[in-house]
């Protein structure tokens, strides 16, 4: 009973594979793409998620840093399922405070989200230590004092 929305934008072509796989599945009805959204009906949408999902295929682009939006999943405070690229794994642990897949693994991504639909005091739970996550390394007004502290050191050398 699942649904799965999709949001964002991407090249012609690209979104234009993407419309025809999902009108092609047999589960069409339960997938919606939404489009570029707001950031206020963004964030609704996120919001109103049971799970969220930053998943990449293994490239060298995903193996650069932290996915922005995967910080903003996990401050939701709703379980996030991300896959192992980047910086990920200095950050989060799974089934800890996200649920790790390994990078393209559609087999891997659903068994995530079955892990996290069978208990739902699990998935909370989950959700809730990434939110804690996001809060100790992600906090905009942390990141800010650590990056004018940085400044300072190398100003003052």
């Amino acid at each position: 009973s699942a649904e799965l929305i999709m949001t964002g934008r991407g090249s012609t072509g690209r979104m234009t594979a993407v419309r025809r796989r999902m009108a092609d599945s047999p589960f069409s009805d339960r997938i919606h793409y939404l489009g570029f959204l707001s950031d206020e009906e963004y964030y609704r949408v996120v919001a109103g998620c049971d799970v969220a999902c930053v998943v990449r295929v293994q490239s060298e682009f995903a193996e650069r840093g932290f996915p922005f939006k995967l910080g903003e999943y996990l401050a939701s405070g709703r379980p996030v399922v991300t896959s192992r690229v980047g910086d990920v794994t200095e950050y989060l642990k799974d089934r800890v405070n996200a649920v790790l897949v390994e990078p393209g693994s559609a087999t891997g991504i659903a068994a995530a989200l079955e892990y996290l639909f069978e208990d739902e005091q699990r998935a909370l739970a989950i959700g809730k230590a990434g939110q804690a996550v996001a809060r100790e390394h992600f906090d905009a007004h942390k990141v800010g004092a650590r990056l004018s502290d940085f400044i300072r050191q190398v100003a003052a050398r």
